[in-house]
């Protein structure tokens, strides 16, 4: 059992050494200046996660849930939800396709484009006129109002779909498909790593809470569907970015940057069989750029931006107003460098900073840390759908790390955050362990 406590922050350890293998000894030649101190800041924001995450696991105790522990009364709810939620997609859908008004046959022709070709439906959702779209500013309010529900309502019904009744899965099948149609018509992965990845957090939940420990037939089911799925994710991904990157990363010599290009010579190229260069490539940019990004923002001024800094969704609208983006890392980096604060990507521990400042971030990761042990604990022992959610959200967080702040990246996905999380805080009861 002990071992399953450990086992979510090990793989998370374990998946951060890799992208960190990766971008030290991988295909793309980085031009760190200061490596050394890069690898240590990594290193130690690393074990600041993994100490929290033994306090909150061994060292407090999360009480029964205050509310939202009675299945049947959340199920109804979120048969209502899913109602409403279809509608709120729709708009969503032809909002983000650039569409005049909502036409099944036209998501479809978009969706069709964007599976054969990822960049022409990628570089159509650049077109799009925000003010010219459907339902204009008022679909706007629309997309705020279900804002709190919208990035939660995917692991909502994955994790219920099986007590559905049949029309109802058939509603939660559409609205998987058409969520999915989104990002695929658009060109971009993003929904499909977070379909993935949170039912993944499914399987990952239902494995940790069975106390048998003896493989059988269910787990070797599970792990095949996890493997069967990462493999879809791999394929799609390559297929994806490889169209919209014009298929020059499989040229010597080809630059992610001015200052970033491909070496052949590279340790992990050098392992890399010729059929799975071109993927490990494309892979290894997805994953590590983020960390050039932050050694650039290492060597620039750091304002320290209360709270405001973290997120590109809260940057951009208090922008509208008064221009705070000048004061972030990442802009300060795009002038002095010319590394791109909207193209290229400055990991999740960067733009923490604009609020916290390196050093900062080491107490940020602990306390993420603790806050993964007991959701993880909540989701657990007392099944509080709640922080089954929460568990989702920050296995997503986990893996974006890399890249950006994931949470704090969008609409949807920010105000479903801090909404899930006061929800989770409301019905807790916590106290320290007395040993």
């Amino acid at each position: 059992m002990r071992n399953k406590k450990l086992l979510p922050m090990i793989l998370i350890q374990l998946y951060l050494f890799i992208t960190l293998i990766l971008f030290v000894f991988g295909p793309w030649d980085f031009k760190v200046n200061n490596m050394v101190n890069l690898i240590l800041l990594l290193f130690i924001y690393q074990v600041f996660l993994l100490y929290g995450y033994f306090i909150g696991i061994n060292g407090i105790k999360v009480g029964r849930n205050v509310s939202f522990n009675c299945e049947e009364s959340n199920i109804k709810l979120l048969k209502k939800l899913m109602i409403f939620y279809t509608f709120v997609l729709l708009i969503e859908v032809t909002r983000s396709l650039g569409l005049t008004s909502i036409s099944i046959s036209q998501i479809i022709e978009k969706l069709i484009i964007g599976i054969k070709n990822p960049q022409s439906g990628y570089l159509s959702k650049l077109e799009v006129n925000n003010s010219n779209v459907f339902l204009g500013s008022f679909g706007t309010i629309i997309m705020f109002i279900a804002s709190p529900i919208s990035y939660a309502m995917m692991p909502l019904i994955i994790y219920y779909f099986k007590q559905l009744d049949k029309k109802y899965k058939i509603l939660a099948s559409f609205i998987i498909c058409l969520n999915l149609t989104k990002y695929i018509a658009t060109g971009t992965n993003k929904g499909i790593f977070d379909f993935v990845i949170i039912y993944i957090s499914y399987i990952l939940l239902k494995y940790l809470k069975n106390k048998n420990s003896t493989i059988n037939k269910n787990k070797i089911k599970m792990f095949t569907i996890i493997i069967v799925l990462c493999s879809i994710l791999f394929t799609t991904f390559s297929h994806m970015i490889g169209s919209r990157a014009f298929g020059t990363y499989l040229n010597s010599g080809s630059k992610l940057a001015s200052t970033v290009s491909i070496d052949d010579d590279s340790i992990v190229m050098s392992f890399t069989p010729t059929i799975l260069k071109k993927p490990v490539i494309l892979l290894s940019s997805y994953l590590c750029q983020g960390y050039y990004g932050l050694s650039l923002s290492m060597e620039v001024e750091n304002t320290p931006m209360l709270g405001f800094g973290n997120s590109i969704f809260l940057v951009d609208q208090i922008s509208e107003k008064y221009d705070i983006n000048q004061y972030t890392l990442q802009k300060k980096v795009e002038n002095k460098y010319g590394w791109n604060s909207r193209v290229q990507w400055f990991s999740m521990y960067s733009w923490i900073a604009n609020d916290v400042g390196f050093i900062g971030v080491s107490l940020y990761m602990l306390l993420l840390g603790l806050f993964f042990a007991l959701v993880y604990k909540d989701a657990i022992v007392n099944d509080n759908i709640i922080a089954k959610v929460l568990f989702s959200f920050l296995l997503i967080q986990f893996i974006f790390i890399p890249a950006n702040n994931q949470l704090m990246l969008t609409m949807n996905s920010t105000i479903s955050t801090i909404f899930f999380t006061i929800l989770w805080f409301i019905s807790k009861k916590i106290r320290v362990k007395k040993n």
